[in-house]
């Protein structure tokens, strides 16, 4: 409520003020002026009266008591104060009172030259403050609204690529803690290796004796390479896309070598009791791990026989075929025929059927 005493003494006071002044002004352009300033006493009384009103005046003017409300707005809260003071004008007042006002940032909406007067109110806009994160750290960015999310950059020190990334509009405008992202787009390159499998690889090798199968060359596994052009959003991979493959190191086959040189002649240091000219034929059996009639698993170094002619379990050497023994019988092996074990279908198909010596070991 305006405190009516107050206010009428410091109205009577302006008014008086003014009074003085257009006094002094009326004297001065009328006759009496023209006397008063032929006349120096007249005119030193005068001044003395001017004076006199204007220090009352002014001395009354800032020793009058008025109730001051001011409003924060700290966006989004508010505060209002109450303040008693005999400031003269706002100006005065913000200096010589302990308002939070922070001159360059803070905002009256109150001219700072007006007057107070009792009951008057004083609203201050303070600044806002929005965040921008970019580049691992947050920034804190304050200032009066409205302002966009460009003026942010700006005023950060920073600057979006063509490809970066934000969760608002460059002309969005801002409101109290809001938080930019701005999220980095760059590019790179990623390689990638992976393994290429080994194959397999059958040869006729006619340096092996025939029945003989063995690895000659391991398989090793060879390296084929990717490379990727890599889009990452703050140094994470987003996305990749392939541009190239090569094969570093190539794949080495496994190469198995099977036998097929035939024997020829016999050992000096044969010892045999008789000699049997025999056609030699040959078979290969798909089941694993044949059992011959005698009892033994048929390999290469056994062979079916007539055994009315060779007893099971003679021991042989069986020229182009080498050492052997009896170890199973057929349906079709009759009389001097020897039925001789591969080690796969290729040897039988290169063997075929052959007449040959049968030498009977002792």
């Amino acid at each position: 409520m305006i405190d009516e005493p107050r206010y009428f003494i410091e109205k009577a006071l302006l008014k008086l003020l003014g009074g003085c002044d257009r006094l002094g002004n009326k004297i001065r352009e009328s006759k009496a002026g023209t006397w008063v300033g032929t006349h120096k006493a007249a005119k030193a009384l005068l001044t003395v009266l001017l004076i006199a009103g204007v220090c009352a005046g002014s001395y009354g003017l800032t020793h009058i008591h008025k109730e001051i409300t001011v409003v924060i707005n700290d966006n989004p809260g508010q505060r209002i104060l109450t303040y008693d003071t005999t400031a003269r004008q706002i100006s005065d007042f913000l200096e010589t009172e302990d308002v939070d006002f922070i001159p360059g940032e803070d905002v009256v909406l109150n001219s700072q030259a007006d007057f107070l007067k009792n009951g008057m109110t004083i609203t201050i806009e303070k600044p806002i403050d929005v965040y921008l994160t970019a580049d691992g750290e947050t920034l804190t960015y304050s200032a009066q609204p409205p302002f966009t999310v460009q003026d942010v950059l700006d005023g950060l020190g920073k600057e979006m690529g063509e490809e970066d990334i934000l969760n608002f509009e460059l002309t969005d405008e801002l409101e109290m803690e809001d938080e930019i992202v701005l999220k980095r787009v760059t590019y790179g390159t990623a390689t990638e290796d992976a393994e290429v499998t080994f194959g397999y690889k059958t040869i006729n090798d006619y340096d092996f004796q025939i029945g003989k199968v063995a690895v000659t060359t391991e398989g090793q596994n060879g390296i084929s390479r990717k490379t990727y052009k890599t889009r990452l959003i703050d140094g994470v991979e987003e996305s990749r896309e392939l541009i190239s493959e090569e094969v570093v190191q190539a794949p080495v086959d496994q190469v198995t070598s099977v036998g097929y040189k035939l024997q020829s002649g016999v050992p000096a240091d044969l010892s045999y009791s008789r000699v049997i000219t025999c056609k030699a034929v040959s078979y290969w059996s798909s089941y694993i791990n044949p059992i011959g009639a005698y009892g033994g698993r048929c390999t290469y170094g056994t062979c079916a026989v007539d055994k009315s002619v060779i007893p099971l379990g003679t021991r042989l050497y069986i020229e182009g075929y080498g050492y052997a023994y009896a170890n199973d019988v057929g349906s079709g092996v009759k009389g001097n025929m020897v039925d001789l074990y591969m080690e796969s279908l290729q040897q039988c198909y290169f063997w075929g059927a052959r007449t040959v010596r049968v030498y009977i070991l002792n």
